[in-house]
């Protein structure tokens, strides 16, 4: 099954935003801004934008700074902020989950309702997750023996373990405030 496209719903994010950007200024975004959990080649960027433009989500615009018109700013239509959105407002469940932490960053102080919806639920999926952990934890300790032979396999879960533990904790910090 294909991987859904996630790029659309970060583009129109960046532009509701910042409102107008270039290409070159959407790779600055990725690279300095979101890159430390999400990135985009150059090669897939531009496609994307394309396809975008096409689609109606967004439409070439002079900035009203550029002098030079070799540079192609980008705006929201409607239709690209009904689709940030409703991407915005979608459910989150154990599939899409992973898209919970760019869903947050693009929310403003203002949006604490939503804020507040995405982490809950994203906490109880890792939670889940977490229980899932240590029941798949002990039952390796009861079946797998001796230990020795299986060690790289209690290494990976235990980092899953911790994985979840910390992320948890940060998901409980700021549902907390």
């Amino acid at each position: 099954m294909p991987r859904p496209r996630i790029l659309p719903y970060l583009i129109t994010g960046m532009l509701t935003k910042k409102h107008i950007l270039s290409g070159k200024e959407i790779l600055h975004e990725f690279k300095y801004e979101i890159g430390e959990f999400w990135t985009v080649s150059h090669t897939q960027l531009y496609p994307e934008l394309n396809r975008m433009a096409t689609e109606g989500l967004i439409h070439p615009v002079e900035h009203p700074d550029e002098t030079s018109n070799k540079t192609i700013y980008y705006e929201l239509t409607s239709e690209g902020r009904s689709l940030f959105d409703s991407w915005i407002q979608e459910v989150v469940t154990e599939e899409n989950e992973q898209y919970s932490i760019l869903k947050i960053y693009f929310l403003k102080e203002t949006d604490q309702k939503i804020i507040r919806h995405i982490l809950q639920t994203t906490y109880d999926i890792h939670e889940q997750k977490l229980q899932r952990l240590f029941t798949r934890q002990t039952l390796l300790n009861n079946e797998l023996k001796p230990k020795t032979d299986h060690y790289g396999h209690f290494l990976i879960l235990s980092r899953a373990i911790d994985r979840e533990t910390h992320h948890l904790a940060w998901l409980k910090h700021y549902l907390e405030q």
